[in-house]
């Protein structure tokens, strides 16, 4: 990427950002690496897809269980749960 390509596309999300609705603006700036990469790659990236189990994954338990949650999460009971 050449000096001049950077600083065009610094105008340009100059520009971008005059459309966007303030509320949102902060969200569409986690989008600058990708456009940058896009820009100088003069390609799109493509969505990578990851296959998520139908049902949860691991043993069933009860989250309300007091005794189960020491027995499973003893720092997080130590700390969080009374004695």
């Amino acid at each position: 990427m050449t000096r001049e390509d950077f600083w065009s596309l610094i105008e340009q999300a100059k520009g971008d950002e005059a459309a966007l609705d303030p509320e949102i603006s902060n969200e569409l700036f986690g989008y600058a690496a990708l456009k940058a990469y896009e820009f100088a790659a003069e390609r799109e990236l493509t969505a990578r897809t990851v296959a998520h189990p139908a049902e949860p994954v691991g043993d069933p338990w009860d989250f309300d269980d007091e005794v189960e949650n020491r027995r499973r999460l003893p720092r997080l009971a130590a700390r969080y749960l009374p004695r």
